[in-house]
């Protein structure tokens, strides 16, 4: 039985999806979770999966165009000499020609408009987005080096291969965010959650959730990896932690390529730090005479001023107030 593949509603107010790309080509051999096409919405850019096996067919949406939410834009078929065919062609119907023919207004084609990207949002689909975190690339140094939005796989593949892309990630000035917070309020959530559940939770870990939570905001990224990084302890390595429950917060051991790098000093004389930030964007979290002290060190390749205050503000609000911030 063949499975309808149709344009996804991805959004409350969409009415159409702009075709990007097409991961599979017609005759392919496709299996359930497998990316068929990759869509761009005017909020973001997503892959689509398969929701059958088989083999694709029937394409009959082209790359660029803007699909109706809803419409049939390919079949996957259990037959993989049905996928060969060729998709069928839907017959348009012929206006009735009127007894006095009225002259017929050529209409100019309209430009599209250019692509609005929100502020500092970059516009990149989660594969482009995967590679560049993998290559040590951030989405910015796209935008610098004239990538047109949104950012596609093929691009981030390109300009790995050029000298520049190496040396871009360590490039622009070292910068840095402090803040403090009163530690009332995550000391009693703790409290709170060892007494009710006996669920034992860290300062850290609170800091890891918050901080993702902050950070995709701010980058509109689908996907987060954390690393955690304890004077005397292995790193731990969380991957999209603000969508764990806080009693079941489980990380890896070990490093990883990661969106934002923390290091927790503990209970410490130290309040602020000044780290080379690099490709990744490093926060530090101290515990002194009562006060939470966060401090971001970041540079321009990974962040922008705006996303950095951005960030530290959400941040260091819910820290302040978690109760409310988990409501």
């Amino acid at each position: 039985m063949a499975h309808e593949v149709i344009m996804p509603m991805l959004g409350m107010a969409q009415d159409t999806g702009k075709l990007l790309s097409w991961c599979k080509s017609a005759g392919e051999a496709v299996a359930v979770g497998d990316v068929l096409f990759e869509v761009e919405t005017d909020k973001s850019v997503s892959e689509v999966e398969a929701q059958a096996d088989g083999f694709l067919a029937g394409v009959s949406a082209e790359e660029g165009a803007d699909i109706p939410v809803g419409q049939v834009i390919a079949m996957i078929t259990a037959d993989p000499d049905e996928a060969i065919a060729p998709a069928p062609e839907i017959s348009e119907p012929v206006a009735e020609t009127p007894s006095d023919p009225q002259p017929q207004v050529q209409e100019s084609p309209v430009a599209a408009p250019p692509l609005q990207t929100g502020g500092d949002r970059i516009l990149a689909s989660p594969k482009a987005r995967r590679l560049a975190k993998e290559a040590g690339l951030t989405l910015s140094q796209f935008s610098e080096a004239g990538v047109p939005q949104p950012i596609r796989a093929a691009d981030v593949e390109r300009l790995a291969t050029q000298p520049i892309a190496q040396a871009a990630p360590h490039a622009g000035a070292k910068l840095h965010i402090a803040a403090q917070v009163p530690a009332v309020g995550c000391n009693a959530l703790i409290i709170k959650m060892n007494d009710d559940a006996g669920v034992q939770l860290s300062l850290a870990n609170l800091a890891v959730a918050f901080a993702a939570v902050a950070l995709r905001v701010v980058s509109d990224a689908q996907n987060l990896t954390l690393t955690l990084k304890q004077h005397g302890n292995p790193s731990v390595t969380f991957h999209d932690p603000d969508k764990m429950r806080l009693s079941q917060m489980t990380g890896e051991e070990g490093d990883a390529p990661a969106d934002l790098e923390l290091i927790d000093l503990g209970e410490t004389y130290l309040t602020t730090t000044a780290i080379d930030a690099g490709a990744t964007p490093t926060l530090t979290i101290a515990l002194t005479g009562g006060n939470i002290h966060l401090s971001l060190s970041y540079s321009s390749s990974n962040l922008t001023t705006d996303q950095a205050i951005a960030l530290m503000s959400d941040l260091s609000a819910r820290m302040a107030e978690p109760l409310l911030a988990l409501v």
